[in-house]
C-alpha cells in the first residue's frame, strides 16, 4: 500500500465533490484527507485528496478524468509504506 496525493481542477458545480468522492467509494478507496479552494484566475476549484491505495490508483485517475466537471486529474506524489 502507498499513500497517494491526487490533485484535481474542477468546475464550481454543486455536485462535483459528491461525484468525485463517489469514484473513490466505488473503487473501495478511503479518502484520508481532502482540501478544496479556488483556483487562481478561473471559475474553478483545485481539490487535493490524500488516499491509501495500490497501483490501481491509475484507474481511479482515469475515472476522475472522465467526469464532466473535472478538467484535470493527476497523481502528484506517491509514498510507499
Amino acid at each position: 500500500m502507498s499513500k497517494y496525493t491526487v490533485e484535481l481542477l474542477v468546475d464550481n458545480w454543486s455536485y462535483a465533490l459528491e461525484r468525485i468522492t463517489g469514484v473513490f467509494e466505488r473503487q473501495n478507496y478511503r479518502i484520508d484527507s481532502i482540501n478544496a479552494g479556488p483556483a487562481v484566475g478561473s471559475n474553478a476549484s483545485r481539490i487535493t485528496i490524500v488516499s491509501m491505495g495500490d497501483d490501481s490508483m491509475n484507474q481511479v485517475i482515469k475515472h476522475l478524468g472522465a467526469l464532466h466537471s473535472v478538467h484535470e486529474a493527476m497523481i502528484v506524489s506517491r509514498e510507499g509504506l
